[in-house]
């Protein structure tokens, strides 16, 4: 990798020598006849204080130690057994925690079968958890089922599911009258028509939703996630269903198992469920490739090498996505697979920059050039840039430095080339005075 100055402008070229085979040189130079993706922060445009609630994780079995998981800020836990052990650790690294009651029932339950087979003892099987969180001093949030829609997780209809719900809710509430419920935490995004019929139900049964959930696995459908979270919200808004009290759109698992291990698409992500208003997320987790899971295996979804712990290059993403603190600033981008956050402190600004993949717009490599503006009357500042390739379940030990040094300003702007940008890697920016 190569950085270097040229003519004031600073030109980071990334050189992958590990993988430059002559079809991989090809397409560099078809893509260099393209015009640059034009990239752009506005340090003078303030979208108010960070929110990073998109760093939440699906815990199950023994979490990780603190010392790896604490740095990642994490703001949500998603976990399927009410354990007092697992919950301090949670409270311990500052995340809220959400339960999966059907984890605690089953797919189905070995002596019961699926909740609809017999009523009473689902009731008592929630009223149960319930009062075991509360023994323990447990504040948690209940995720009564997940995703229903899918075969391995659910055999029954639709109008069983609902029954299902609102029998737990009742149960929550009995324990905990303040009980957080909510769903329906579906495999794929609802539509406007499935969301009116679940608030329908709950209007009509006298239950409440307390956050509506659904899950986002489809790479191709990234950037349109701040519109499906926008139709939710205006569905949840309706006056009709004050009642229903819906306080959070919740995107309760997101990344699919074809990015797991992508930095690139992990920004890109982080950005449309910011972009979106998403009120949490949290990372999904699938298969390893040695027939494991990094459901249960200790990597925290993959994140990490599981029993050593080392830092996999998607762990770094959402590291750098933890440091952003202060406020958030305008951004913007001229291809929807191509993200740009930025965040500054006093004495700091922060660019993340990620490329989750082809879009309509591009077929692979891509050249960028990054405007910032708003930089005052500075005549220059210090950058530093970092890279993150996509290294999948390999190690690494720390983000790549590829360039340190001062840079001109001139007229308040820095503008920055990018050649030879790929798919799942991303780039995290320093700039100091």
């Amino acid at each position: 990798m190569l950085a270097r100055r040229r003519r004031g402008i600073l030109t980071l070229t990334f050189l992958f020598s590990s993988v430059a085979s002559l079809g991989l040189a090809t397409r560099h130079r078809a893509h260099a006849q393209e015009a640059p993706v034009p990239l752009a922060v506005d340090f003078s445009r303030s979208l108010g204080p960070v929110r990073t609630v998109a760093n939440g994780f699906l815990i199950h079995g023994v979490p990780p130690p603190e010392e790896y998981v604490a740095p990642l800020k994490p703001y949500l836990w998603r976990v399927g057994v009410v354990d007092p052990v697992v919950y301090a650790s949670a409270v311990a690294v500052g995340a809220k925690v959400q339960i999966v009651v059907s984890d605690t029932w089953g797919y189905p339950n070995a002596l019961y079968g699926w909740p609809y087979h017999d009523w009473q003892a689902w009731e008592n099987h929630v009223r149960a958890q319930a009062a075991r969180a509360q023994r323990f001093g447990m504040t948690v949030q209940w995720d009564v089922w997940n995703e229903p829609d899918l075969p391995e997780f659910w055999a029954g209809t639709w109008e069983q599911w609902l029954q299902t719900y609102v029998i737990a809710y009742r149960a929550l509430r009995e324990v905990d009258p303040a009980a957080i419920v909510g769903g329906p935490s579906v495999s794929t995004p609802s539509d406007v028509g499935s969301l009116r019929a679940f608030l329908d139900f709950c209007l009509a049964s006298g239950c409440e939703v307390n956050f509506l959930s659904w899950h986002e696995f489809e790479s191709p459908q990234i950037a349109s996630i701040p519109t499906r979270i926008a139709t939710a919200r205006a569905v949840a808004q309706d006056p009709l269903y004050t009642p229903v009290r819906v306080r959070e759109i919740q995107i309760n698992e997101v990344t699919g198992a074809d990015v797991e291990y992508s930095p690139g698409h992990v920004i890109v992500a982080f950005h449309y469920l910011e972009q979106g208003g998403a009120d949490a997320a949290v990372k999904s987790c699938w298969s390893a490739s040695d027939g494991t899971s990094n459901c249960w295996n200790g990597s925290l979804d993959g994140l990490l090498v599981p029993e050593t712990y080392q830092r996999r290059a998607v762990a770094w993403a959402y590291w750098a996505y933890a440091q952003r603190a202060g406020l958030r600033f305008e951004t913007s981008s001229g291809d929807p697979a191509i993200a740009v956050m930025a965040s500054a402190q006093p004495e700091r600004g922060l660019i993340l920059v990620g490329y989750s993949g082809p879009a309509s717009s591009s077929s692979g490599s891509r050249n960028a050039a990054l405007a910032i503006r708003g930089l005052g009357v500075r005549s220059d500042v210090a950058m530093r840039a970092y890279y993150l390739p996509n290294s999948g379940t390999a190690p690494l030990a720390a983000p790549v430095q590829v360039f340190s040094g001062r840079l001109l300003v001139t007229g308040g702007v820095l503008t920055t080339e990018i050649n030879g940008l790929v798919p799942d890697v991303a780039l995290l920016i320093v700039l100091e005075p």
